[in-house]
Order: structure tokens, then C-alpha cells, then sequence
């Protein structure tokens, strides 16, 4: 009988990409856009994976109903991760749990007062990577993070202005690097 073959070893990825992101709007406010940049490292098997992803975003401003916020977020990830490969495309979904420090600070009322909170949700992503043989595939992605237990947002003498956004959808273009040397 022919020897068993030895098992793969797992595929080691960092990626590193531009981000758009943007809020949709919600209770008493207007969507917020921002961008930036997002890191993530993959350990996949042949199909199956675990990814933990971060990013650097600039700050957010959205306006309330009266008055604006700006919303600085430092969000990470941390998806199960499933891949199919077609040729030299590959199509990776994530599916998993997200945590984004938020610092929110008031424009435009008489006292501008901030405060920090810790955002917990849901995080998905669909990633497209083309394969070329190299240590390096560019990719594309769309992610989304649903955040449901959003802030209000209340400012001394006038009440709620507003709610943080309940849903960021974030596009993604980059570089992955394959740290074992293949893909």
C-alpha cells in the first residue's frame, strides 16, 4: 500500500488594506464615513479557518438632531473563516464576533463633552484573492459589523440627539502575504 499522505500544514496569511467604512444611518442621525487602514492574520486548513483582524479608522463625524458627534472606533474581529477556491480565485467568508473601543465626543453644543465606550456585535466578511503562485494575492472585501445595543447619545438640558450607528459596512483593498512562503 502506497505510504498515507503527510497532512498539510495550515496556510498562514497577514493581510494589510486600505478601508472605507461607513455608518448606516440611524435614530436621529445621518450615516458617518471614515477610512483608514486594517490588518488581519488567517490560519486556514484546506477549506477552513480562524482570522483575527484589526484597523486604524479616522474619526467619524455624524450629525444629530441636533448638533454632531465624532465617532473615533478601533475595531478587531474575530471570524471563523470558510474558503472555496475556483482556479486562481479564491472566495473566503468570515463569520464571528467584534469589539470596537468607541470614543465619542460632542460638536457644536455649549459643553462638547466626550466618553469612551466598548462596543460588542457581530462581524462578517466576504473576501475575494487571487491566487497568483507568489507570496503575494491582492484582495478585495466587503465586511459588515451589526452593533445591537447602540449608545445614546444625550447631551445636559437637551435629552437624546441621537444613537450610535447600529451598522458599519466596511470595503476593503489590499495585499495578503502568504508567511509560509506559499499560496
Amino acid at each position: 500500500a502506497p505510504p498515507a499522505a503527510a497532512p498539510r500544514a495550515p496556510l498562514v496569511t497577514l493581510e494589510a488594506g486600505g478601508v472605507g467604512e461607513a455608518a448606516a444611518p440611524g435614530r436621529g442621525n445621518d450615516a458617518g464615513v471614515t477610512g483608514g487602514g486594517a490588518v488581519r492574520l488567517r490560519v486556514a486548513g484546506r477549506r477552513l479557518g480562524v482570522a483575527f483582524g484589526a484597523a486604524g479608522l479616522a474619526p467619524a463625524t455624524v450629525t444629530l438632531a441636533r448638533g454632531q458627534a465624532r465617532l473615533t472606533r478601533v475595531p478587531v474581529e474575530l471570524d471563523l473563516t470558510a474558503a472555496v477556491r475556483a482556479r486562481r480565485l479564491e472566495l473566503i467568508a468570515g463569520v464571528g464576533l467584534a469589539a470596537a473601543a468607541l470614543a465619542v465626543t460632542g460638536q457644536g453644543f455649549a459643553a462638547d463633552l466626550g466618553t469612551t465606550r466598548l462596543d460588542l456585535g457581530l462581524h462578517g466578511a466576504v473576501t475575494a484573492r487571487w491566487r497568483g503562485g507568489g507570496r503575494v494575492a491582492p484582495f478585495v472585501g466587503l465586511e459588515a459589523t451589526l452593533l445591537p445595543r447602540p449608545y445614546d447619545l444625550a447631551v445636559a438640558g437637551l435629552g437624546e440627539v441621537g444613537r450610535t450607528p447600529l451598522l458599519w459596512v466596511r470595503v476593503v483593498a489590499g495585499a495578503a502575504l502568504a508567511l509560509d512562503g506559499r499560496f
